[in-house]
C-alpha cells in the first residue's frame, strides 16, 4: 500500500488507504500483465465512482491534479480541440454524479485555458477543494495512541476516519472540527 501511495504522490494524486484498498481488491492474488491491470482498474473505477462517494470525491480531485496530462494527451489527436474536450469531460463527469458532477463545469472551463491561466485555475481548484479528510490507520499489529486531530475550514465538509486493522489498536483519540 505504501508503494502505491508513493507512486500516486509522484503524480500529484492523493487517495486514502480505504480507496486504494477498494481499487486493489479485484487484483488480489492475480498475476496480470499491464493491459489486464488497466482493464481491471478501469472496470473497478467505472463501478465504484458512481456508487461510492469517497471514491468519487478522491477521483474527482485526482482528475484536477492530472488535468494537464489529460489535456496534452487528448490534444495530440489532430481531430480533437479544446471545445470538444471540455464538452466531453463535462458530460462524462455529470454522468458520474456526486462531486464529479459538481466539478464538471469547472473542468470544462479549465481545459479552455492555456499556459499560466490554466495552471493558476488548476491550483485554485485544488486549493479550494471543499473537503478536509483526516485519516489515521493502524495496521499489522501496531499501536497508535494519543491522537489529537484539529481541522478548521471556511466551508465544505470535514471528515475523520480512524481505522485499526490486523490486530492493531488505536487509543485516546481527540477530534476537533470547526466549519465557520
Amino acid at each position: 500500500m505504501i508503494a502505491v501511495k508513493s507512486g500516486l504522490d509522484l503524480l500529484g494524486i492523493s487517495f486514502s488507504d480505504d480507496t486504494i484498498k477498494k481499487l486493489a481488491k479485484p487484483l488480489e492474488g492475480q498475476q496480470l500483465d499491464e493491459s489486464d491491470l488497466q482493464d481491471i482498474l478501469q472496470e473497478t473505477l467505472e463501478k465504484l465512482i458512481p456508487e461510492d462517494k469517497q471514491v468519487n470525491e478522491e477521483t474527482a480531485k485526482a482528475l484536477i491534479a492530472v488535468a494537464p496530462t489529460i489535456k496534452e494527451a487528448a490534444l495530440t489527436n489532430p481531430k480533437l480541440d479544446v471545445l470538444w474536450l471540455g464538452a466531453s469531460l463535462e458530460t462524462n463527469l455529470e454522468q458520474q454524479g456526486e462531486v464529479m458532477a459538481r466539478i464538471s463545469s469547472d473542468v470544462q472551463d479549465l481545459v479552455q485555458k492555456d499556459g499560466v491561466e490554466f495552471e493558476a485555475e488548476r491550483q485554485r481548484l485544488l486549493r479550494e477543494w471543499p473537503q478536509i479528510l483526516v485519516e489515521v490507520t493502524s495496521t499489522n499489529k501496531s499501536k497508535v495512541s494519543n491522537i489529537e486531530s484539529k481541522a478548521k475550514a471556511a466551508g465544505g465538509a470535514i471528515g475523520h476516519r480512524i481505522a485499526a486493522e490486523n490486530e492493531s489498536t488505536i487509543e485516546s483519540v481527540k477530534l476537533d472540527s470547526e466549519i465557520q
